[in-house]
């Protein structure tokens, strides 16, 4: 019983449907890449909201932000990529 506890704990650490350190970072990068100009302003926009969204996540009735945030991130680190490897 005592291993099947700290496997949920570990589990929820990773994935327990908050995504505070994901959104944090996506939203830094792109309030930095608005003040820079280091992105295009789409982009760096698409990252303030999927950001946003991702710290919506704090709050358990908002599920669509978790949605959200997941498929945002996914085009948005797919975006910036493609981005990056262009210069």
């Amino acid at each position: 019983m005592s291993t099947w506890s700290a496997v949920g704990v570990v589990q929820d650490a990773i994935d327990g449907g908050i995504e505070l350190v994901g959104a944090l970072w996506v939203l830094l990068v792109s309030v930095a890449a608005l003040r820079s100009g280091a992105f295009r302003p789409g982009l760096a926009v698409l990252g303030v909201v999927v950001g946003v969204a991702g710290l919506w996540t704090l709050v358990p009735q908002v599920e669509a932000a978790a949605a959200l945030f997941g498929l945002g991130s996914i085009a948005w680190l797919v975006w910036a990529g493609v981005a990056l490897l262009r210069r």
